[in-house]
């Protein structure tokens, strides 16, 4: 038997329908802990698999076996791998100093370093003086 005592319109389901006392529509709610793309795709990449180099099998993270693809690709001359292989690098590598190793250097290579080295503190110096001179 239905009530009339309640009115049922907008805003004002039927009490049959609404929630108990209690009780959420969703009463198992968000699992805790689920992962978020970020930490599935790292975790995918640290998995191993068996690759095959040169005839012998090894045993390799997925991230590593991905970079030598990429590397194999961009050497046999998919520019596509060439591109993001270059992009990459970039990124990753584009506020690392490049160690330079004296011992490398021919001595024609030092004397060429000496002579830049001499015309920009030139020029630098040059700059200073002219700046003081405007100054004055």
């Amino acid at each position: 038997m239905v009530r009339n005592d309640y009115e049922v319109g907008y805003g004002k389901p039927p009490k049959g329908g609404q929630f108990k006392k209690g009780q959420s529509g969703n009463p198992g709610g968000r699992p805790k802990g689920t992962n978020n793309l970020k930490t599935d795709l790292l975790e995918e990449l640290k998995e191993k698999v068996i690759i095959k180099e040169g005839g012998a099998a090894s045993k390799v993270s997925k991230q590593r076996a991905f970079v030598k693809a990429l590397a194999a690709k961009a050497i046999n001359g998919d520019t596509k791998a060439m591109t993001l292989l270059a992009n990459l690098v970039l990124k990753l590598f584009a506020d690392d100093p490049v160690p330079v190793n004296d011992s490398d250097l021919t001595a024609a290579d030092k004397a060429i370093l000496a002579r830049y080295r001499d015309k920009v503190l030139a020029e630098a110096l040059g700059d200073a003086k002219e700046n003081n001179d405007l100054e004055r």
